[in-house]
């Protein structure tokens, strides 16, 4: 097929490329893909070609897919707003005969918003003519459906993801008569939606498949036996039905695997290099090489990840407040049951509860019997439940510096009455901070000050703060507060738990941290699981996991007073 024509010429250069990457060769990398054994035993079901080529038209949002490469898709919704979206796929192929069959990742709104009851419709056109209408369904057979259009067409959605909100990811599929259709030209393929009113939203990922094997070494060490090993990063996609893959990576049995239609990802072992290092990579098909490249591979940098497990408090933008209240007074009961129950857990595993507010507190306390206020305070004392010093999540431009000085008065209550030092403060989602407020912190006796904005949604310039911390003098120069925003905002995972989201997430964000020559071993990792939401009873098993698996980076659950005491320990000066 054209499709892989590029993939499969010889390049006349072959030998001029294996020179050049230098007396490397004992350290290549084979990447052997095979076709079917025979004709014969190939199957039947035509190969398939890349639905999503180039964008038309529509929005497009940055979100999450069922392939962790692929994050920016075109998205429609039964509104005004987003009424439509269109794209090209790749050429139908000048020999065919019989059907053409498309393939792209694609996300349908199933149960993300709770008030939205009813499915709603979508016209599919292809080049301008109406070939199809489909509904977001909202019951079981969301996940997996096929719908019948003119001349013998299909359309079928396969979901392979389903996130935190209950909507659906995966693929979708358009099988079409090739005859109908210009040989040599791609389709043009639009998504209306009904003008219902209705914010259901159906969304296409602008991500083309390549069948090019993508190699890049991730920042990470592995426990590999006896030996630590660094970690490569495999991803090949694949459009043929029947095809297998092994992979030869020296001084490693290699990795053997069947081929699946979409996107693959295999993780390797190599021994870590001490200095910048440049390994071959060969690809070949069916024994014939067909191309050569390199991968650059750097030493890995220690880091440790301190994870701050909380609950964003969001009053009257997503609830009321006895409703908060009362999801935040569940959320501490939960905290104090999963601390109780990882006692015994390695100690960087111990489950750890930060109270990002003690608004909630306050009534919690006066609600809560003897026993529960002393469990309590027993787990702030020991450090598994950190107390952030502001009552709220306060909107300081509002406030003159006499009322600043409030925001402090439960805080001192507190530590008044139980001997607390609450020398931090925390807020989530707000987006700047006025000067004054260093001098109420300072003089309500908080060393610390952790924020976190949100994603990226009217927060201004502030972000350009994020992961460079920095002591914040007030206007006299005579007081000063550790300041850090965390560069991964506040919702990171919004979008799901780490035990769902998995090495994926992070290995992106360490990513992100050497892209930019980020100094320091320690990274700052706010945990949220939604505003207002609850903690995680899975993560102190995934972080048990991971810290036997990986050398580096580790990860530490944490106070955030407990983060900021080690860092000011390595960095204060």
């Amino acid at each position: 097929m054209k499709l892989f024509a590029a993939a499969v010429i010889v390049c006349s250069c072959i030998a001029g490329s294996l020179l050049a990457v230098g007396q490397q060769a004992e350290n290549a990398i084979v990447i052997q893909v095979k076709e079917p054994a025979t004709p014969s035993l190939r199957p039947s079901v035509p190969k398939y070609l890349n639905g999503y080529h180039s964008v038309i038209d529509g929005q497009t949002i940055e979100y999450h897919s069922s392939d962790p490469d692929a994050d920016s898709a075109l998205l429609v919704r039964g509104q005004n707003a987003a009424p439509s979206i269109a794209w090209e796929t790749d050429a139908v192929p000048e020999s065919s005969s019989g059907d053409a069959q498309f393939i792209w990742l694609a996300g349908i709104e199933c149960h993300g918003f709770e008030q939205e009851t009813d499915s709603h419709t979508f016209d599919f056109l292809i080049n301008g003519q109406l070939w199809f209408t489909f509904r977001n369904a909202k019951d079981s057979s969301a996940g997996s459906w096929k719908i019948a259009g003119k001349e013998g067409a299909e359309l079928s959605f396969d979901s392979l993801m389903t996130d935190k909100a209950g909507d659906l990811f995966g693929y979708m599929v358009l099988r079409v008569p090739a005859k109908a259709f210009e040989l040599g030209k791609p389709l043009r393929l639009e998504v209306k939606g009904d003008n219902s009113g209705s914010a259901d939203w159906y969304m296409t990922f602008q991500h083309r498949f390549n069948f090019v094997p993508q190699v890049r070494a991730e920042p990470a060490l592995v426990r590999d036996g006896a030996r630590t090993s660094q970690v490569l990063r495999l991803s090949l996609d694949n459009l043929t039905i029947g095809r297998t893959i092994e992979v030869d990576t020296p001084n490693h049995a290699p990795v053997n695997a069947d081929l699946k239609i979409g996107a693959n990802i295999f993780h390797l072992s190599i021994p870590p290099p001490a200095s910048d290092v440049t390994w071959p990579l060969l690809f070949k098909i069916d024994n014939k090489l067909v191309e050569t490249s390199a991968v650059h591979i750097k030493p890995v940098k220690k880091r440790d990840i301190y994870l701050l497990s909380y609950s964003h408090n969001d009053i009257g933008y997503t609830d009321l407040q006895p409703d908060v209240e009362r999801k935040q007074w569940n959320n501490l009961d939960q905290a104090l049951r999963l601390i109780r129950e990882t006692r015994n857990y390695p100690v960087d595993a111990r489950y750890k509860w930060n109270l990002e507010t003690i608004w909630a507190l306050e009534s919690y306390l006066k609600k809560a019997s003897k026993e529960q206020r002393e469990e309590v305070f027993a787990d702030v004392q020991e450090g598994s439940i950190g107390l952030s010093a502001l009552y709220a999540n306060m909107l300081t431009g509002l406030a003159t510096a006499p009322e600043m000085s409030h925001f402090f008065d439960f805080a001192n209550r507190l530590r008044s009455e139980y001997k607390i030092p609450m020398t931090t403060a925390v807020t989530s989602d707000v987006p700047g901070f006025s000067w004054g407020l260093v001098s109420a912190l300072s003089q309500a006796g908080v060393k610390y000050f952790a924020t976190a904005p949100n994603s990226g949604d009217r927060i201004g310039f502030v972000q350009a703060w994020g992961d460079k911390p920095f002591y914040w003098a007030s206007q006299s120069g005579h007081e000063k507060v550790l300041t850090w925003m965390a560069g991964a905002s506040y919702s990171s995972f919004h979008e799901g738990t780490l035990s769902k989201l998995g090495d994926e997430k992070l290995m992106k964000l360490l990513r992100k941290l050497d892209d930019v020559s980020y100094p320091y071993e320690m990274v700052q990792l706010p945990y949220t699981i939604g505003d207002n939401g609850p903690p995680d009873p899975t993560l102190s098993d995934f972080v048990k996991n991971w810290n036997e698996r990986y050398v580096t980076p580790r990860l530490i659950l944490a106070t955030h007073e407990q983060m900021f005491q080690e860092f000011e320990k390595r960095y204060g000066s």
